[in-house]
């Protein structure tokens, strides 16, 4: 059964939460948190959909490179201190952060799931961690936004006409299809060093929501061809 969602505006509110300015303390080698910086906790005033599992909040650590710096998204228990740089690692090699989302068992649960998977590691992102930008697309007058961006920004190549022709053809409304066992979120991404792609990605139903199957339906390619 195909389930529309009620709110996509979520995408939007959520991109705009990630607008802020990486503190200079977070770009040395070690930094060290205030307490005064972005709280990825925040998302669920938007994503009201989702929640943590009960007794864990979302935290980070900020990983810096010569190459990109950005921050590492974990979980812990609300009673846990904030994981170290070497803490985390270990976290990461036994964990997904993900698997400590519960969607409320709505249409806009399930898609806001998808779209915390997608969005939520875009914040206080520097250099070659910006080719992280993918968006999410629920609307024709979204895509005409990106399609005006990329042809007229002067950022790299162009799309052809064919291309623009092709993405039009593609239908950006996001749907979830719900069975017993699993909930299947279709929706649209772009990025310029990829282009459009149409996916599918199935989730358990029951949490830990854990990603079971990823399909892209359709794809108009693309690669803004800049390397920075």
């Amino acid at each position: 059964m195909n389930i529309g969602i009620e709110d996509t505006t979520v995408v939007q509110r959520i991109m705009k939460l990630h607008s802020v300015e990486i503190p200079r303390h977070l770009m040395q080698m070690y930094p060290v948190r205030t307490g005064m910086e972005f709280d990825p906790n925040v998302y669920f005033t938007v994503l009201t959909h989702l929640a943590m599992k009960p007794g864990y909040i979302i935290d980070y650590v900020y990983c810096k490179s010569h190459l990109g710096s950005h921050q590492c998204i974990y979980a812990r228990r609300i009673d846990e201190k904030p994981a170290s740089h070497f803490e985390h690692r270990d976290w990461e090699e036994k964990n997904s952060g993900y698997s400590f989302l519960v969607a409320d068992g709505s249409s806009d649960g399930y898609f806001q799931l998808a779209v915390f998977r997608r969005l939520a590691g875009q914040f206080y992102l520097y250099w070659h961690a910006n080719y992280n930008d993918i968006r999410i697309v629920t609307t024709p007058e979204e895509m005409e936004v990106i399609i005006s961006e990329v042809n007229l920004n002067n950022f790299g190549r162009v799309f052809t006409n064919k291309q623009v022709t092709d993405m039009r053809l593609i239908d950006p409304q996001p749907t979830v299809e719900v069975s017993d066992s699993q909930a299947s979120v279709t929706y649209c991404v772009f990025t310029k060093w990829g282009g459009l792609a149409r996916l599918k990605d199935s989730y358990l139903r029951p949490p830990p929501h854990r990603l079971v199957d990823s399909d892209v339906l359709d794809e108009v390619k693309h690669d803004c061809d800049i390397n920075f």
